[in-house]
């Protein structure tokens, strides 16, 4: 291995991570090169100093530790079991079978003599208004080919009404008779045919394509509670939880509080809003919508023109031409399925803002935090580890005094010596 790979593996070699024959071809190269040594002395130092900075760091506070235990427990209770038609089935006695089975058949036996009751009501002839032709009626449906129906028809009650708005049962001593089964088929075609949608100026109306936020601010009686009930009023309405902001303030007197947004379907807005004012208090409440269909219908059609351009480009590649002309025609393709790209994924993204509605809910607890007073054994314990954590670094500090004074070993034992010489020095003269 080369210098540099070597020093890349030296974070690993001080981990005691490296396979035998990269942590061998490390201590090789450490021993014929200085400065990998010295790289090596300081990740050690670094990494003997993290681990001090580890067993230093306090440990988990017990009331902290006890409250996120309980949360867990709350939300890992089992849930009551579903309804579930086969296991009451099951749980039913032979007499208690026959019981459940002997309503059915009555409710079946019904519904069947009702069926055929209607289906015999429309069986029945129907005349036609004067208008329909019944001469041409009856050629058409001999010969094959379309029927006349009328111009003018409309729904009723008892059946359909003529032109100038009279029953048939009113004017049929003036209408001729039917003559022929086609045309009673093409006049119960007619009264089956749906109406059509609500239209205004020859446009059929469609409903707004509208993105609605809303936000409300509830007081509750306990912050963690309610979170849970938001989240599982969520997942009621097929929804779900896209935020939440919750952090238990450590001092006394402050108000628990809590942001949560919420993502539900559109056509469940108004019952999660109607269901949110009752976890809690309603403090303020606001709803806003946004029309957005517009946009919606802009975008499709851009998309639509940039799609055509596309594979009119494609065309225009398939074609042989030269060099420079392919690699221009290429960089255009390119620019417009960027523009499909990003136009495909604004467009996706106001789709799914319509279809599912945010609202942002601020909890607050109606009492402030009380203070928590910790035990008698728990102050115990915290002055103890702070008893050893203070010996402990009193003893490094001592250490790091006696690995200086035996570094500078040297220096101070020459002061010494020359100290000693010119004192007999003196006292001889």
């Amino acid at each position: 291995m080369d210098h540099e790979t070597i020093v890349q593996l030296l974070p690993w070699y001080v981990n005691g991570t490296l396979p035998p024959h990269e942590r061998a071809a490390v201590e090789s190269e450490l021993a014929s090169c200085p400065l990998c040594a010295r790289e090596l002395a300081e990740l050690q130092r670094v990494h003997a100093a993290m681990h001090e900075i580890d067993v230093d760091a306090p440990g988990l506070s017990e009331t902290l530790f006890s409250r996120t235990l309980a949360r867990i427990d709350s939300q890992t209770q089992p849930k009551p079991r579903a309804f579930s038609l086969r296991d009451w089935w099951n749980q039913l006695s032979s007499a208690g079978k026959v019981a459940a089975l002997v309503p059915a058949a009555l409710a079946i036996a019904l519904v069947f003599v009702a069926i055929r009751f209607t289906t015999g009501s429309l069986n029945r002839p129907i005349a036609i208004n004067a208008p329909v032709a019944t001469d041409e009626v009856a050629r058409s449906g001999a010969a094959g080919g379309p029927v006349p129906v009328p111009a003018e028809p409309q729904k009723t009650l008892n059946g359909v009404t003529a032109r100038g708005g009279a029953s048939l049962a009113q004017s049929a001593p003036e209408a001729a008779p039917v003559a022929n089964a086609p045309a009673r088929e093409a006049v119960m075609k007619m009264e089956a045919t749906p109406a059509p949608a609500p239209a205004f100026g020859g446009r059929i109306l469609q409903r707004p394509q509208l993105i609605r936020t809303a936000s409300m601010s509830l007081l509750v009686p306990d912050v963690e509670r309610a979170v849970g009930q938001l989240t599982s009023l969520a997942q009621l309405q097929f929804g779900d939880v896209v935020s939440l902001d919750d952090e238990t303030p450590s001092q006394p007197g402050v108000r628990h509080s809590a942001q949560v947004q919420l993502s539900v379907p559109a056509d469940r807005f108004d019952e999660t809003m109607a269901s949110l004012a009752k976890i809690g208090a309603a403090q303020s409440r606001a709803i806003s919508a946004e029309n957005v269909s517009d946009q919606i219908v802009d975008a499709q059609a851009r998309l639509r023109n940039l799609r055509h351009t596309e594979a009119d480009m494609l065309r225009i590649l398939d074609r042989s031409g030269k060099i420079p002309d392919v690699l221009d025609v290429t960089q255009q393709i390119a620019q417009v399925r960027e523009q499909i790209e990003q136009l495909d994924a604004q467009l996706q993204s106001m789709q799914h803002r319509v279809a599912y509605s945010t609202i942002s809910v601020s909890i607050e607890d109606e009492k402030p935090v009380a203070s928590v007073e910790p035990s008698f054994g728990t102050q115990l314990g915290d002055a103890w580890q702070a008893a050893l954590r203070s010996l402990r670094n009193v003893s490094l500090k001592l250490a790091s005094v006696l690995l200086v004074l035996v570094a500078f070993a040297p220096y101070w034992l020459a002061i010494t010596i020359i100290a000693l010489l010119v004192a007999n020095r003196l006292r001889k003269t």
